[in-house]
């Protein structure tokens, strides 16, 4: 009898041991946790006020890679075989009036929706197509019937260096507008984008620009103000502006 009696105060005490033991590693665990989510705040802070932070993010909400990929793709399906020469000739910001972006098929019923997106035209080994696209979808439009190989599905496209330098353009020209009027990124639209030359532009530019003299013609607007830029990707200026009334 007396063993047992031993026994349980044993087992009392082993318990009450290792029930404070483990709600000491569960305070430990909360205290980390809650010291790292601190030392991220300012760092999350910091990146959503910063302009440039903010054009970033709305940039890739926008005119990203992912949809840049998009793009090819759709337009590789009008090929036979692979495409080696790729390049947008024009981008014009579109609202498209419902889910088919301005592209309706025969026989298909569309919700009657706003649909913030772009009109490209690009042109792959010569040929020249049609493209609307949302700010994550694209369709080729008034073009033929896809093929039925899709080249596009099996490997990764690269971006031609062109392209890659007409979207810094679009992305510098955004950062100088929101750094010299002080406004915010969501009321900044892109109009359109257009190869170019700087000597096009010299008598309207406002400061030196020590750029390559092929780059983009980038118009973007804020509410009633419109604004032209001139870019290589790597250097920008600002043109000229106007206010719509």
């Amino acid at each position: 009898m007396l063993s047992i009696q031993i026994q349980l105060v044993i087992n009392r005490s082993l318990a009450g041991w290792l029930f404070v033991r483990l709600n000491q590693i569960f305070k430990l665990t909360n205290i980390v946790k809650i010291s790292l989510l601190i030392s991220f705040l300012p760092l999350s802070a910091n990146a959503g006020n910063s302009k440039l932070g903010q054009s970033m993010n709305n940039f890739e909400s926008t005119l990203s890679q992912t949809l840049l990929t998009q793009i090819k793709i759709v337009v590789q399906k009008q090929h036979k075989s692979p495409i080696n020469q790729f390049d947008i000739v024009k981008v014009e910001s579109r609202d498209w009036p419902n889910s088919a972006l301005g592209c309706p098929k025969a026989d298909m019923q569309y919700m009657q929706m706003i649909t913030p997106g772009y009109l490209f035209h690009v042109k792959a080994e010569g040929i020249l197509h049609t493209v609307h696209t949302s700010k994550s979808h694209a369709v080729v439009c008034g073009q033929s019937k896809p093929d039925s190989l899709n080249y596009a599905s099996r490997k990764k496209l690269k971006l031609e260096e062109s392209t890659i330098n007409r979207v810094k353009a679009i992305q510098l020209s955004r950062a100088m507008l929101i750094k010299t009027k002080e406004i915010e990124t969501k009321n900044v639209r892109l109009k359109s984008v257009s190869d170019a030359s700087i000597s096009e532009f010299s008598a309207q530019c406002k400061q030196n620009y020590f750029g390559k003299e092929k780059g983009y013609k980038v118009i973007l607007s804020h509410e009633k103000l419109i604004v032209t830029f001139f870019s290589d990707g790597k250097e920008v200026v600002k043109c000229k502006s106007s206010t719509v009334i």
